[in-house]
């Protein structure tokens, strides 16, 4: 029983050590958000990155945000600037100006993690600063589609990241801390949990290299070649008279560079860049993806293709993936505009990508007034056309100071209408 006993003793001492080494490269961060008129704050953690003092954190926290706070662990609080963000992996990079070195994390490699593994988790939950939880990696490799946690709306919209699955809860406030195995290494960045043993982790090779392109480039550019692809069933393999593996093509989008390639919907991909690909399954599916997502924007990819029972071979250029975060413009009159992507686009059938999409319309004001409404696409102001967000946004320039009405012509489904703004009424009603 003593030796049972001194076995347990090693272990607790093992996690307290870890535990009060993590601590140091862990930040509270607050972010003030803003959708229409509402303003609110989140809170969340980061890990430390570099002694000069970049944080690496989760796009959630910071996405629309106007002000974003970082406390670190001696309680100094600075306000930190966002360098760029990635939506489908969740991450995002922060600067700090610290007036001395931070301490720098030591970061392991996620691709050396077994399930089973014991880990332990730091953030701030609730706002309780540098929490310690403790649990295993329950699994590898999980794909999470839509599941909406920071989004209010199934958008399609889908991360490209390999999860990592722990027990360790990741409640509100933990996000963006890290994961760490027991030799203090950190093997992952904590993204969200999905009820009670259910928690999602970022490896941290993705994050390691994620921001590495954020903090060179500010941005991220990523593979595209325009198809959307679905798992080649057993079953669907068997239809198609097809003995080996493949992922299904379901759809080829217009102007892409699958479709400048010849690929047509119904292809079976069975080979990219000479790889055999093998999808059954959405997690599976991922892994084929992140094939064109790692890509280099204007190499080639070379596909073997399978259709009507013949192959052929055909060459694809990658292109730059679409812009997934619209950009969005608050107005005076009482209503926000988003450009139009191509998600945006896809999602709302727009017949074109003219104009700007109506994503916000506040009751008691000019727009709202006038009866606009969210989903509308402003394709016109008084006798100008609007092509895009930057010549809606020198349009309202020159309109919002002196303008007392304004004629706009809108896009509602197939309709087009014309709105009256009265806005010198309701500016008038603003300022009493």
């Amino acid at each position: 029983m003593t030796e049972k006993l001194r076995i347990f003793e090693s272990m607790q001492e093992v996690i307290v050590q870890v535990s009060s080494q993590i601590k140091p490269w862990v930040v509270h961060i607050e972010a003030v958000q803003k959708k229409g008129d509402q303003k609110y704050k989140v809170v969340g953690s980061g890990l430390i990155l570099t002694a000069s003092g970049y944080i690496l954190t989760n796009n959630h926290l910071t996405e629309e945000a106007k002000l974003v706070t970082v406390t670190l662990p001696d309680g100094n609080k600075l306000e930190a600037k966002v360098v760029g963000s990635d939506k489908q992996t969740d991450l995002a990079v922060l600067k700090i100006e610290p007036r001395e070195a931070c301490p720098e994390p030591r970061l392991g490699d996620s691709d050396k993690v077994s399930v089973g593994e014991w880990i332990i988790a730091v953030g701030n939950p609730y706002g309780f600063d540098r929490t310690v939880y403790f649990g295993i990696v329950s699994g590898k490799g999980r794909t999470l589609a839509s599941l909406n946690p920071f989004q209010e709306s199934d958008s399609g919209f889908e991360f490209t990241t390999d999860f990592i699955q722990t027990d360790a809860s990741i409640d509100p406030g933990s996000s963006g801390g890290p994961l760490v195995n027991l030799r203090g290494e950190v093997i992952g960045i904590n993204s969200m949990g999905l009820g009670r043993g259910m928690s999602f982790t970022i490896p941290i090779n993705t994050a390691r290299s994620v921001a590495g392109k954020l903090m060179s480039k500010g941005k991220l550019a990523r593979g595209w070649i325009g198809v959307s692809l679905q798992p080649l069933t057993r079953e669907l393999a068997g239809y198609f008279g097809l003995a080996g593996g493949g992922v299904l093509v379901s759809e080829v989008m217009d102007d892409s560079p699958a479709r400048r390639a010849g690929l047509k919907q119904g292809d079976i991909i069975i080979e990219l860049n000479g790889k055999s690909l093998k999808a059954e399954n959405e997690e599976e599916l991922n892994q084929v993806s992140q094939i064109i997502w790692s890509s280099e924007v204007g190499g080639r990819l070379s596909a073997r293709l399978f259709n009507g029972g013949k192959s052929r071979i055909t060459a694809v250029t990658v292109g730059e993936q679409p812009k997934l975060q619209a950009r969005e413009v608050e107005t005076a009159w009482g209503f926000n505009v988003k450009e139009i992507t191509q998600d945006i686009y896809r999602d709302y059938l727009l017949e074109g990508r003219e104009g700007v999409l109506v994503s916000f319309v506040e009751a008691g004001t000019a727009g709202g007034e006038a009866r606009l409404r969210e989903g509308d696409v402003i394709m016109q102001i008084e006798d100008t056309p609007v092509a895009s967000l930057a010549s809606f946004e020198k349009l309202y320039g020159r309109l919002k100071e002196n303008t007392k009405q304004a004629l706009v012509l809108v896009k509602r489904r197939k309709d087009a209408i014309f709105v009256l703004l009265e806005i010198d009424k309701y500016r008038q009603k603003t300022r009493n």
